[in-house]
Protein backbone atom coordinates (compact mmCIF):
# COMPACT_ATOMS: atom_id res chain seq x y z
CA UNK A 1 0.00 0.00 0.00
CA UNK A 2 1.36 3.40 -0.94
CA UNK A 3 2.00 6.13 1.59
CA UNK A 4 -0.84 8.70 1.39
CA UNK A 5 -0.04 12.38 0.92
CA UNK A 6 -1.84 14.38 3.64
CA UNK A 7 -4.17 17.06 2.33
CA UNK A 8 -3.76 20.60 3.55
CA UNK A 9 -7.15 21.83 4.74
CA UNK A 10 -5.86 25.30 5.63
CA UNK A 11 -2.80 27.17 4.36
CA UNK A 12 -2.12 30.76 5.28
CA UNK A 13 0.67 33.27 5.21
CA UNK A 14 2.41 33.48 8.58
CA UNK A 15 5.32 35.82 7.77
CA UNK A 16 6.70 37.83 4.86
CA UNK A 17 10.38 38.75 4.65
CA UNK A 18 12.62 40.27 2.02
CA UNK A 19 13.56 36.92 0.45
CA UNK A 20 11.04 34.44 1.85
CA UNK A 21 7.50 33.79 2.94
CA UNK A 22 6.59 31.48 5.81
CA UNK A 23 3.42 29.46 5.25
CA UNK A 24 1.37 27.79 8.01
CA UNK A 25 -0.57 24.60 7.22
CA UNK A 26 -3.22 22.54 8.98
CA UNK A 27 -3.60 18.99 7.67
CA UNK A 28 -6.70 16.86 7.33
CA UNK A 29 -6.80 13.93 9.74
CA UNK A 30 -4.59 15.56 12.37
CA UNK A 31 -5.93 15.42 15.96
CA UNK A 32 -7.38 18.55 17.52
CA UNK A 33 -4.70 20.70 19.08
CA UNK A 34 -1.92 19.35 16.83
CA UNK A 35 0.84 21.82 16.19
CA UNK A 36 0.67 23.49 12.75
CA UNK A 37 3.20 22.79 10.04
CA UNK A 38 5.37 25.55 8.63
CA UNK A 39 7.10 25.71 5.27
CA UNK A 40 9.33 28.27 3.61
CA UNK A 41 8.16 29.68 0.27
CA UNK A 42 11.37 30.51 -1.61
CA UNK A 43 12.39 31.21 -5.19
CA UNK A 44 14.59 28.67 -6.98
CA UNK A 45 18.36 28.92 -6.54
CA UNK A 46 21.34 28.31 -8.79
CA UNK A 47 24.85 27.09 -8.01
CA UNK A 48 27.75 26.81 -10.47
CA UNK A 49 31.06 24.96 -10.41
CA UNK A 50 33.35 27.02 -12.65
CA UNK A 51 36.52 25.49 -14.09
CA UNK A 52 39.37 27.17 -15.95
CA UNK A 53 40.96 25.83 -19.13
CA UNK A 54 43.82 24.38 -17.06
CA UNK A 55 41.42 22.53 -14.73
CA UNK A 56 41.32 24.83 -11.70
CA UNK A 57 38.07 25.53 -9.83
CA UNK A 58 36.85 29.08 -9.17
CA UNK A 59 35.25 29.24 -5.71
CA UNK A 60 34.13 32.08 -3.47
CA UNK A 61 34.85 32.94 0.15
CA UNK A 62 32.20 35.01 1.93
CA UNK A 63 30.49 35.58 5.26
CA UNK A 64 27.32 33.58 5.90
CA UNK A 65 24.87 34.72 8.57
CA UNK A 66 23.57 31.22 9.30
CA UNK A 67 26.90 30.08 10.72
CA UNK A 68 28.18 33.62 11.38
CA UNK A 69 31.49 32.71 9.82
CA UNK A 70 33.40 32.72 6.54
CA UNK A 71 32.64 29.86 4.16
CA UNK A 72 34.34 28.48 1.06
CA UNK A 73 31.81 27.44 -1.57
CA UNK A 74 30.70 27.55 -5.17
CA UNK A 75 29.15 30.81 -6.42
CA UNK A 76 25.37 30.88 -6.56
CA UNK A 77 22.26 32.74 -5.58
CA UNK A 78 18.58 33.40 -6.12
CA UNK A 79 16.95 32.98 -9.49
CA UNK A 80 15.24 36.22 -10.54
CA UNK A 81 11.63 35.95 -11.70
CA UNK A 82 11.53 34.80 -15.32
CA UNK A 83 15.30 34.34 -15.48
CA UNK A 84 16.81 31.33 -17.25
CA UNK A 85 18.67 29.17 -14.69
CA UNK A 86 21.77 28.86 -16.87
CA UNK A 87 21.95 32.63 -17.41
CA UNK A 88 21.46 33.17 -13.68
CA UNK A 89 24.38 30.83 -12.95
CA UNK A 90 26.66 32.83 -15.26
CA UNK A 91 25.47 36.08 -13.65
CA UNK A 92 26.17 34.82 -10.14
CA UNK A 93 29.61 33.58 -11.21
CA UNK A 94 30.53 37.02 -12.49
CA UNK A 95 29.00 38.96 -9.60
CA UNK A 96 30.50 36.87 -6.79
CA UNK A 97 33.93 35.96 -8.18
CA UNK A 98 34.79 38.33 -11.01
CA UNK A 99 35.21 35.38 -13.36
CA UNK A 100 33.06 34.64 -16.38
CA UNK A 101 32.32 31.83 -18.81
CA UNK A 102 30.58 31.61 -22.17
CA UNK A 103 28.11 28.86 -21.28
CA UNK A 104 27.10 26.25 -18.73
CA UNK A 105 26.24 22.56 -18.66
CA UNK A 106 23.37 21.40 -16.50
CA UNK A 107 24.19 19.08 -13.60
CA UNK A 108 20.53 18.62 -12.74
CA UNK A 109 18.84 19.96 -9.64
CA UNK A 110 18.29 19.15 -5.96
CA UNK A 111 15.65 20.11 -3.41
CA UNK A 112 17.67 21.92 -0.70
CA UNK A 113 15.48 20.84 2.24
CA UNK A 114 12.37 18.80 1.46
CA UNK A 115 11.17 18.97 5.08
CA UNK A 116 10.36 22.68 4.95
CA UNK A 117 11.09 23.90 1.40
CA UNK A 118 9.65 23.16 -2.03
CA UNK A 119 12.09 25.14 -4.17
CA UNK A 120 14.80 23.72 -6.39
CA UNK A 121 18.49 24.46 -6.63
CA UNK A 122 19.73 24.16 -10.23
CA UNK A 123 23.33 22.96 -10.49
CA UNK A 124 25.71 23.83 -13.33
CA UNK A 125 29.23 23.34 -14.60
CA UNK A 126 30.92 26.25 -16.42
CA UNK A 127 34.05 25.52 -18.43
CA UNK A 128 36.70 27.92 -19.66
CA UNK A 129 36.26 30.43 -16.83
CA UNK A 130 38.32 33.61 -17.22
CA UNK A 131 38.82 36.63 -14.92
CA UNK A 132 36.97 39.86 -15.63
CA UNK A 133 39.34 42.81 -15.82
CA UNK A 134 38.73 45.47 -13.17
CA UNK A 135 36.15 43.48 -11.19
CA UNK A 136 35.30 44.51 -7.61
CA UNK A 137 32.88 42.81 -5.25
CA UNK A 138 29.56 44.47 -4.47
CA UNK A 139 29.56 46.59 -1.30
CA UNK A 140 26.34 44.83 -0.24
CA UNK A 141 27.89 41.37 -0.69
CA UNK A 142 31.62 41.27 0.01
CA UNK A 143 33.17 38.21 -1.58
CA UNK A 144 36.65 36.94 -2.41
CA UNK A 145 37.43 34.61 -5.33
CA UNK A 146 39.49 31.54 -4.48
CA UNK A 147 41.05 29.41 -7.23
CA UNK A 148 41.98 25.82 -6.33
CA UNK A 149 43.37 22.87 -8.25
CA UNK A 150 41.28 19.71 -8.54
CA UNK A 151 43.37 17.97 -5.88
CA UNK A 152 42.95 20.95 -3.53
CA UNK A 153 39.18 20.88 -4.07
CA UNK A 154 39.07 17.16 -3.30
CA UNK A 155 41.04 17.71 -0.07
CA UNK A 156 38.76 20.62 0.91
CA UNK A 157 35.70 18.41 0.38
CA UNK A 158 37.16 15.48 2.30
CA UNK A 159 38.40 17.66 5.15
CA UNK A 160 35.20 19.67 5.59
CA UNK A 161 36.73 22.99 4.54
CA UNK A 162 33.90 23.12 2.01
CA UNK A 163 30.84 22.40 4.17
CA UNK A 164 27.99 24.11 2.33
CA UNK A 165 25.82 21.16 1.29
CA UNK A 166 24.81 22.64 -2.07
CA UNK A 167 28.43 23.43 -2.90
CA UNK A 168 29.45 19.88 -1.97
CA UNK A 169 26.79 18.33 -4.22
CA UNK A 170 27.64 20.65 -7.11
CA UNK A 171 31.38 19.99 -6.90
CA UNK A 172 30.91 16.24 -6.56
CA UNK A 173 28.69 16.17 -9.65
CA UNK A 174 31.10 18.43 -11.52
CA UNK A 175 34.04 16.16 -10.71
CA UNK A 176 32.11 13.16 -12.02
CA UNK A 177 31.11 15.05 -15.16
CA UNK A 178 34.68 16.18 -15.81
CA UNK A 179 35.90 12.59 -15.45
CA UNK A 180 33.15 11.24 -17.72
CA UNK A 181 33.74 13.86 -20.38
CA UNK A 182 37.48 13.31 -20.17
CA UNK A 183 36.90 9.64 -20.95
CA UNK A 184 34.74 10.59 -23.92
CA UNK A 185 37.34 13.02 -25.24
CA UNK A 186 40.00 10.31 -25.02
CA UNK A 187 37.65 7.98 -26.92
CA UNK A 188 37.20 10.60 -29.64
CA UNK A 189 40.98 11.09 -29.88
CA UNK A 190 41.46 7.34 -30.29
CA UNK A 191 38.74 7.25 -32.95
CA UNK A 192 40.50 10.08 -34.80
CA UNK A 193 43.69 8.02 -34.99
CA UNK A 194 41.83 4.87 -36.03
CA UNK A 195 39.82 6.69 -38.70
CA UNK A 196 42.81 8.43 -40.25
CA UNK A 197 44.80 5.19 -40.34
CA UNK A 198 41.89 3.28 -41.86
CA UNK A 199 41.31 5.98 -44.49
CA UNK A 200 44.95 5.66 -45.59
CA UNK A 201 44.63 1.87 -45.78
CA UNK A 202 41.43 2.07 -47.84
CA UNK A 203 42.97 4.60 -50.24
CA UNK A 204 46.17 2.57 -50.67
CA UNK A 205 44.16 -0.56 -51.52
CA UNK A 206 42.01 1.38 -53.97
CA UNK A 207 45.10 2.78 -55.74
CA UNK A 208 46.47 -0.74 -56.21
CA UNK A 209 43.35 -1.45 -58.23
CA UNK A 210 42.97 1.95 -59.90
CA UNK A 211 46.02 4.25 -59.70
CA UNK A 212 45.64 7.99 -59.04
CA UNK A 213 42.33 7.71 -57.17
CA UNK A 214 41.73 10.39 -54.53
CA UNK A 215 40.04 10.14 -51.15
CA UNK A 216 37.13 12.11 -52.61
CA UNK A 217 36.79 9.58 -55.45
CA UNK A 218 36.30 6.59 -53.18
CA UNK A 219 33.62 8.35 -51.18
CA UNK A 220 31.39 7.22 -54.08
CA UNK A 221 32.75 3.73 -54.87
CA UNK A 222 29.74 2.91 -57.08
CA UNK A 223 31.32 5.23 -59.67
CA UNK A 224 34.25 2.78 -59.86
CA UNK A 225 33.02 -0.76 -60.55
CA UNK A 226 36.64 -1.95 -60.76
CA UNK A 227 36.82 -1.55 -56.98
CA UNK A 228 34.78 -4.75 -56.64
CA UNK A 229 37.52 -6.41 -54.57
CA UNK A 230 36.89 -8.41 -51.34
CA UNK A 231 39.93 -6.98 -49.52
CA UNK A 232 38.99 -3.41 -50.40
CA UNK A 233 35.36 -3.92 -49.38
CA UNK A 234 36.48 -5.42 -46.07
CA UNK A 235 38.71 -2.45 -45.22
CA UNK A 236 36.07 0.04 -46.38
CA UNK A 237 33.57 -1.73 -44.12
CA UNK A 238 35.98 -1.36 -41.21
CA UNK A 239 36.15 2.38 -41.91
CA UNK A 240 32.35 2.61 -41.98
CA UNK A 241 32.23 0.84 -38.61
CA UNK A 242 34.63 3.34 -37.04
CA UNK A 243 32.58 6.22 -38.43
CA UNK A 244 29.37 4.68 -37.08
CA UNK A 245 30.90 4.51 -33.59
CA UNK A 246 31.88 8.20 -33.87
CA UNK A 247 28.32 9.08 -34.89
CA UNK A 248 26.86 7.19 -31.92
CA UNK A 249 29.30 8.75 -29.43
CA UNK A 250 28.59 12.21 -30.78
CA UNK A 251 24.88 11.66 -30.20
CA UNK A 252 25.58 10.44 -26.66
CA UNK A 253 27.81 13.44 -25.95
CA UNK A 254 25.15 15.87 -27.17
CA UNK A 255 22.49 14.13 -25.10
CA UNK A 256 24.54 14.12 -21.89
CA UNK A 257 26.26 17.46 -22.12
CA UNK A 258 23.85 19.79 -23.88
CA UNK A 259 23.94 23.45 -22.87
CA UNK A 260 21.83 24.83 -20.05
CA UNK A 261 18.86 23.30 -18.25
CA UNK A 262 17.55 20.20 -20.05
Amino acid sequence: MGIPIPKRKVSKLAFVGAKLRVMQHELEGEPDGALPWFTLDLADWVVVAAVTDDGRFVLVRQHRQGVNDLTLETPGGILDEGEDPGEAALRELREETGWEAAEVESLGFVHPNVAIQGNRCHLFLARGAKPVEGWKSDVAEITEPVVLSESEVRRALAGGEISHALAVVTLERALVRLSEKGDLERAFALLDQMEEGQKRKVLELARRLIPHLTAEDIRNPHDFPDLDDPDWHFEDGQLSGIQAVRFALTGLKNELYGRGEK
